[in-house]
């Protein structure tokens, strides 16, 4: 990651808005990733401290940026007025998911002097409608 991109909207107060969802769909438009990593937009009743309110708003606006929006040329037709072309998340990682399925070791991207506030992310993987179901297996 190159470049972080501040939305402007104030913590604590985070609703999976449609405006919300039409500004991640302009990230991804302008971006153009194959994988969105992202907040589960599901509560974990056994980790309810990874279900804050802020994070499951920003997981179902993140997920429905991915899709249908962000691919949809008839969601959010200002994108397209931007010059913004539809695009297509291929893969979707979630966060803090209920029924994690796979666990990605993170810790060599860390300086070894310090010690990782974590040693791997566990992640749901779903694959978008009408993405190619080759896409799970990378």
């Amino acid at each position: 990651m190159t470049d972080v991109t501040f939305l402007g909207y104030p913590d604590g107060r985070l609703i999976p808005s449609i405006e919300l969802r039409r500004d991640i769909s302009r990230q991804v438009r302008i971006h153009r990733p194959q994988r969105l990593v992202c907040q589960s937009p599901d509560r974990m009743w056994d980790r309810i401290g990874a279900s804050h309110p802020d994070h499951l708003a920003a997981g179902e606006a993140a997920v429905c940026a991915a899709y249908p929006d962000a691919r949809n040329p008839f969601a959010h037709p200002e994108l397209l007025e931007e010059g913004l072309e539809p695009h297509a998340v291929t893969e979707i990682w979630m966060m803090a998911a209920p029924g994690t399925n796979r666990v990605v070791d993170v810790t060599r991207h860390f300086r070894p002097q310090r010690s990782p506030p974590f040693s791997a992310i566990p992640l749901r993987w779903a694959t978008p409608r009408g993405s190619s179901p080759d896409c799970a297996n990378g």
